[in-house]
């Protein structure tokens, strides 16, 4: 009696037209065979696959980043400047200015300019309060009709953030009671809102001080300007409600 090995094939093994042929490469068309139906099966499931809808025509960008007045700087060093005080508009721009020359941090000059470090790498820093923002109280400006500037805090602030109703604000430091510079916030482009953050979220600076001094804007309105100008004056005498459309 004659047994076949698992290597021996006969005609009626084989559903091929190899006639029992040894050499059949039946199990490789299989693998082949199967690699096609799964990458068939791939293929259809990325066809199905939802496609992000496009977005129509007149659909309203992110607003803008918030661009803030920085506190103008003096920075003096023996070598760089040639001892004489050099003005910059913020401390950033002054490390800007000498990237190439040292390694020089901006934050290193704010502590200086603040008196917490007596220098930083041999550089010194003063505030130059004779040029941006100033910082006491704005008086009344009677041809404009603009009053005499009150600060109040923002009832969403978490008492981290006083808007006055000249459009300028002043923030708590994350880290101590002190607080920050005055500044007017400012629009990224010309003719833009600006935008300040109140609460973790991006606030319009005319919508601030609307919430300030009147209170919640009510459902169906929104807070447009008695004159407009180009740069836009969000201060409180110059907003009104308007009903949107």
């Amino acid at each position: 009696m004659l047994l076949l090995g698992e290597d021996d094939a006969t005609p009626s093994d084989c559903d091929c037209d190899c006639d029992g042929d040894r050499d059949c490469d039946r199990d490789g068309r299989d693998d082949r065979a199967a690699a096609v139906a799964a990458m068939a099966a791939a293929v259809a499931a990325a066809v199905a696959r939802p496609r992000r809808p496009k977005r129509p025509r007149g659909h309203e960008r992110p607003p803008p980043r918030v661009r803030a007045t920085s506190e103008p700087i003096e920075v003096l060093h023996p070598q760089h400047t040639a001892g004489a005080w050099v003005a910059h508009t913020s401390a950033s721009a002054a490390a800007r200015a000498y990237a190439k020359l040292c390694k020089l941090q901006a934050s290193g000059l704010r502590c200086v300019a603040h008196g917490e470090y007596a220098h930083s790498g041999g550089w010194l820093a003063r505030a130059d309060r004779t040029r941006g923002e100033p910082q006491d109280d704005l008086p009344a400006d009677e041809p404009s009709g603009s009053p005499a500037e009150e600060w109040r805090l923002h009832p969403r602030g978490e008492g981290r953030i006083c808007v006055s109703n000249r459009a300028r604000v002043q923030t708590k430091h994350a880290r101590g009671d002190g607080w920050g510079q005055v500044r007017r916030p400012v629009g990224h482009k010309k003719g833009t809102s600006a935008y300040v953050h109140v609460g973790g979220r991006r606030t319009r600076m005319r919508d601030a001080v609307w919430e300030t001094f009147r209170g919640p804007v009510p459902r169906g309105v929104c807070v447009g300007y008695v004159r407009a100008s180009q740069p836009p004056n969000d201060a409180l005498h110059n907003l009104r409600l308007e009903i949107t459309a």
